[in-house]
Order: structure tokens, then sequence, then C-alpha cells
């Protein structure tokens, strides 16, 4: 039985709503996972234990973490974990970074001939405060592909151990568009700075 040219175009116009009813839910979806994760900030900066201190460039990996980053063959540097725009320069030269607290995090890069400062948030919608004795850090970016849009949202930890080292965890959520379908990707990243005695 054929289907006439009103039923035709009835289930067409249906089709499309349903269609943009799931674009425009998932459209949402970055913000409302990004305001869970701010809520998670319950003070300022200043009410954390301090993580200031010297440690070496190169950290280790905290157990269950992957050991290289985003799967590049790159070692777990302190910059790396930081998550800047912009990498310092002469990054084999690296020795040791001086992390200073503050209401952001100042972060001084020290090697055989270079010292160059990266200062944390870089971003002013960045978001950073303290949570349960952690230092926390959130911010969301734009992701782009081929044929893909999106957003991350990246949050660092940040906490001192007993024994004086620091531990950066950073936690990577992509909600990615590539019409017509729409996931969520989610890598985690942690290791440990040993301090250097002054």
């Amino acid at each position: 039985m054929k289907l006439s040219d009103t039923t035709l175009i009835r289930n067409n116009l249906i089709l499309g709503i349903v269609y943009v009813s799931i674009l425009l839910s998932c459209a949402g979806s970055p913000k409302t996972t990004l305001k869970e994760k701010l809520l998670q900030i319950e003070s300022p900066i200043d009410t954390c234990p301090t993580i200031t201190g010297t440690y070496k460039f190169i950290g280790t990996p905290l157990s269950g973490m992957p050991s290289d980053w985003r799967g590049m063959n790159m070692a777990l540097a302190l910059d790396l974990l930081l998550w800047p725009n912009k990498l310092p320069e002469n990054r084999k030269t690296i020795k040791t970074v001086e992390v200073i607290q503050g209401e952001k995090i100042q972060a001084v890069f020290k090697g055989d001939s270079i010292e160059q400062t990266l200062i944390v948030p870089e971003n002013p919608l960045d978001k950073i405060g303290c949570t349960k004795g952690k230092i926390v850090q959130v911010r969301m970016r734009d992701a782009y592909g081929e044929a893909v849009s999106g957003k991350s949202i990246i949050k660092n930890i940040y906490y001192k151990n007993t024994d004086g080292s620091l531990n950066i965890i950073v936690e990577v959520v992509d909600h990615l568009r590539s019409l017509p379908f729409f996931y969520k990707n989610k890598e985690t990243y942690g290791a440990r700075f040993s301090p250097i005695l002054q």
C-alpha cells in the first residue's frame, strides 16, 4: 500500500523534530558536566595546604595510570600535567620546577641555561580552588578534529604527599560531535614528582 504525500510529509516532519531534539539535548551536556565539576570546588585556593616547593621535572606514573602522555611516547613531565596552552622552550634541558602557590599556581622551569615561568590558570574562565584538602582546577576548552567538534573539560588535582612529593592528576573528558553521532571520551593521567631538597 502506497503512502500518501501527506503521510510522508508528516512522518518526515516527526523524524526531523526528534532529530533536532536529540541534537539540542546533547549539545548542552558539556555545560552541565562543567557545572557539576565546578561545584566540587568548595573554597578559595588559599584555604588549601600549600604545594609550594621544588620538584623534579619528570614524574613517576601513579599506580594504574598510563606511563606516557596521551599515547605520544612522551614522559609524564610537570609542564604537560599542568596542561598549558604553550609548553616551555627547550624542554629537554629542564631539570627542576619551582611551584609557588598563591591565588594562582606559578611554575618556574629551570634548566641548564633557561628559566621560564608559567602561571596557572592562564585563562580568566578557568576555576581554581580547594576541595577536601586538595587543589582543584577546572577548565573547558573547544575540541576540534577532522569532521569533529565539541568541548573538552579538563580537571587537575594537586596535592602534596607526606614525603614532600607532589601528586598531579589530570582528568580529560571530551564531549564530541560528529554528526549524526555524539560521544564522550575520558582520559586520566597521574604522576608523582619527587621533591628537590634545598
